[in-house]
């Protein structure tokens, strides 16, 4: 699995797929960082939105922007885990 840096630390990169509150796919990303790019705007801090896009992915949030859900692919489990 590809490692990157970031300010924090040193993370795997984990493959995400936006959806809509709706549950409509939108985009896959290989990375939350790539995700983030994707949504962010001028006055989001680019840290905190990956994390709350991993908090998401882990179940530990419903939406990130009040509008996005996230699935990720875990390793150790080959179905799918819709967040």
């Amino acid at each position: 699995m590809d490692i990157y840096t970031n300010k924090s630390s040193t993370a795997k990169i984990k493959s995400v797929t936006m959806y809509d509150r709706n549950g409509i796919k939108i985009k896959s990303f290989q990375s939350i960082a790539e995700a983030a790019r994707e949504i962010s705007n001028s006055e989001d801090n680019f840290d905190s939105l990956c994390a709350s896009i991993s908090s998401v992915c882990n179940d530990k949030g419903s939406f990130v922007k009040s509008k996005y859900r996230f699935d990720s692919f875990k390793p150790s489990n080959k179905s799918k885990n819709y967040c």
